[in-house]
């Protein structure tokens, strides 16, 4: 993320006004103010939920979004599975860092719990930036091939993607 002159500052934070925040990191008691060129994201952290019925997914290991912000390099080809805020926003951050990006979602849209619209919207804009978006598809399998190498397997495209990372 450095690379990309992007902080990530984990710990307390609060909205101070418009394109500000204040956070007090996990081990300090100073709460420093940052002030935003263009938005603020506030992520507010949670626990990751794997996908039921995905055969091979949590033995493969596959990075949550807490190891996804704490990489320090981009993969060759990220595959999010999940197309809801999260996922969005990973693919956002990793196309924007050069990476191919593959969103796969079994719902008909991009962040499908909200307005069709938003959704049409955000995945307008994430294929406008080279992301290959994928609705309707549920991925059934993950194989790990060797070291860095995983294999998904879609169900409703009967098609696999090769990740290599």
């Amino acid at each position: 993320m450095a690379d990309h002159k992007v902080d990530v500052v984990r710990g307390f934070g609060r909205i101070a006004g418009v394109k500000k925040i204040s956070v007090q990191a996990w081990e300090s008691k100073e709460r420093v103010e940052y002030e935003a060129r263009h938005a603020v994201a506030v992520s507010t952290g949670s626990e990751p939920i794997f996908p039921a019925g995905i055969h091979g997914l949590q033995e493969a290991k596959p990075w949550t979004p807490r190891e996804a912000v704490s990489t320090s390099s981009v993969p060759e080809h990220l595959i999010t599975v999940g197309a809801g805020p999260v996922g969005s926003e990973l693919a956002t951050a990793f196309v924007g860092f050069g990476g191919k990006v593959t969103l796969i979602t079994v719902g008909g849209e991009v962040l499908g719990r909200f307005a069709p619209e938003a959704g049409r919207r955000v995945r307008d804009a994430l294929v406008k930036k080279g992301v290959d978006v994928r609705l309707g598809t549920r991925v059934v399998k993950v194989d790990r091939k060797g070291k860095g190498r995983l294999k998904f397997s879609s169900l409703a495209e009967r098609s696999c993607l090769g990740l290599r990372f």
